[in-house]
């Protein structure tokens, strides 16, 4: 493979993020922005291409910019400056300027004072809010934990307390809700500042699916609704998050899927179990993998060691011998099993690893280009 001279059309590339970006499909023309930049070398395609970055800027500043307004209303200036960070790294835009300059302004960061404690400060180095605590946590959506000697409370942007409850440790925020401990139990701070469950548990979701999130008391899982109420009961030894209208969850060793009303739609019968993309689940049968649908009807034979989600009507499976290709969901083999590693389609292209060497293909198998840079230097696998 090493010494295969691949070569790939940079146009055609430029011409699908194109399509995309007037369709503002925005992700979409990124990506393909992203694989011809890749091509042409990161820091050569501005000189050589200057049409491509220019779209690849717009479709970004599209993307994000109305995200970014939305976090500047809520006075979120650290997750907005963030953003805007990597925008500025493309290009300075007057509508980049003015916002940078405003985030800048208000963005609270933590320092040290020579006397050990610590406060807040903006980018410029203007202290906004006062030394006065031992330790400080950085701001998330308006709200930061701070350390006052053996405990912490939480804060609002202008150094007041956001609740009048005390916690041993604080975990980070999601969409408005706060995670907090005490004594080895979990709960959530709601956006008004108040405990959002009555009661505390082992461990709380800090996300939210399906108006659900997953909670544990003790040994078993269930789950809360958004008010904090319990709305499926407590009473399995694992669950997921729910994908496709359906949960994975498990009882006394059989993995089975129930809806948000808690019904079982798929009865506790598998070893192993994956949640449902594009229609079909992974499911493991004595000790290979195949896929069902909702009725349970195999819909791809149990045959494999191991096998990735569907995406773009393709998924990536591995043989006995460790090597990996791609299915239909006809089970037909669309790419042979020949590569040490895959990862899923994006927009009609893929990556294959071998022997430590990483290439696009698109959904035929055939090569499209060297990814090495893509996936090394710029996006390496986490």
């Amino acid at each position: 493979m090493k010494d295969v001279k691949i070569t790939w059309d940079h146009q055609y590339l430029k011409k699908q993020g194109v399509k995309y970006y007037h369709k503002k499909k925005y992700k979409e023309a990124i990506h393909n922005f992203k694989l011809a930049v890749t091509a042409l070398g990161w820091q050569e395609a501005p000189r050589e291409f200057p049409d491509i970055h220019k779209y690849f800027y717009r479709s970004i500043l599209l993307r994000d910019a109305p995200e970014i307004d939305v976090l500047i209303r809520k006075q979120h200036y650290e997750e907005a400056l963030e953003k805007l960070e990597k925008l500025e790294k493309f290009s300075l835009t007057p509508w980049v300027t003015k916002r940078l300059k405003k985030c800048r302004k208000h963005a609270l960061y933590p320092f040290q004072h020579p006397s050990g404690y610590m406060g807040y400060m903006n980018c410029y180095g203007e202290e906004m809010i006062p030394v006065n605590v031992v330790d400080v946590e950085e701001f998330e959506e308006g709200r930061a934990a701070v350390n006052l000697g053996g405990y912490y409370e939480l804060i609002d942007r202008s150094g007041k307390t956001f609740t009048n409850e005390k916690f041993d440790i604080v975990h980070g925020t999601v969409d408005g809700f706060t995670t907090v401990e005490k004594n080895k139990k979990l709960n959530l701070i709601n956006p008004k500042g108040k405990l959002h469950i009555k009661k505390w548990y082992d461990f709380v979701s800090p996300f939210c699916t399906e108006q659900l999130r997953c909670v544990r008391d003790g040994k078993k899982w269930g789950y809360l609704n958004h008010k904090g109420e319990v709305a499926i009961p407590i009473e399995y030894d694992s669950v997921t998050v729910f994908s496709e209208e359906l949960a994975v969850v498990e009882k006394d060793g059989k993995f089975g899927f129930i809806n948000s009303l808690g019904q079982v739609i798929i009865p506790f019968q598998y070893e192993q179990v994956g949640g449902f993309d594009e229609g079909l689940a992974p499911v493991m049968i004595g000790k290979v993998w195949g896929f069902i649908d909702v009725t349970t009807k195999i819909g791809i034979p149990p045959q494999y060691q191991e096998i990735g989600s569907f995406s773009d009507g393709i998924c990536g499976v591995m043989n006995e011998g460790g090597k990996w290709g791609t299915i239909n969901k006809k089970s037909e083999v669309v790419i042979p099993l020949l590569y040490d590693n895959f990862f899923p389609y994006v927009n009609g292209i893929a990556a294959v690893e071998i022997k430590g060497e990483y290439y696009f293909i698109n959904k035929r198998g055939v090569l499209l280009g060297d990814a090495n840079y893509y996936f090394k230097e710029i996006f390496p696998p986490s």
